[in-house]
């Protein structure tokens, strides 16, 4: 089994609203509120195509700084909220003209195929990497991809129409409670 394409780069969106307000639910507790640009434009990170491994790959335990009760200063060990998050990721196969905009309608056109993905997190060196800026260490140490490749043709019996662009988080429900 190998990678089935090399990766250049790779984009990590939040998908729909609800991986969006999980996540902040993960980082910000009770206060799940989306930010408002959440509901204007892609959120999303560049990923580290170098961090890209073939599902099976051993994953080593990622150090960092871990944040600690108070105002105390972090410390440096190994991650003690290791986390993963399956995706399914797009390969894109027809490129686009250099500055030219790909119309959302006609997106498909430029996909060749999906990948199952497991996007690996240290969600407690994430947390204390994501303000301002990152996340950056605790979220670009692996991502796994299978060796399978399903193209558009496969899983188009499958496709469902996107969810409508939300005007305003009223019309975002309450979360789920989960145990």
């Amino acid at each position: 089994m190998h990678l089935p394409f090399d990766v250049g780069s790779f984009i990590n969106f939040y998908g729909t609203r609800h991986h969006a307000s999980i996540h902040g639910e993960l980082f910000r507790g009770d206060n799940t509120q989306l930010h408002k640009n959440f509901l204007h434009n892609p959120v999303s990170y560049n990923g580290l195509s170098s961090s890209v491994v073939i599902s099976g790959t051993p994953i080593t335990r990622p150090h960092g700084q871990l944040p600690r009760a108070g105002n105390l200063a972090p410390r440096f060990g190994p991650t003690e909220k290791l986390d993963y998050q399956v995706e399914l990721p797009a390969f894109i196969g027809v490129g686009s003209e250099w500055g030219v905009p790909v119309d959302v309608d006609k997106g498909m056109d430029h996909v060749f195929g999906f990948v199952l993905l497991n996007d690996w997190s240290a969600r407690d060196i994430e947390s204390w990497e994501s303000v301002p800026f990152g996340p950056s260490s605790g979220r670009n140490f692996a991502t796994t991809i299978s060796p399978w490749v399903l193209t558009t043709e496969t899983v188009a019996p499958f496709l469902i129409k996107r969810e409508r662009q939300l005007k305003d988080t009223s019309d975002i429900p309450a979360p789920v409670a989960r145990s």
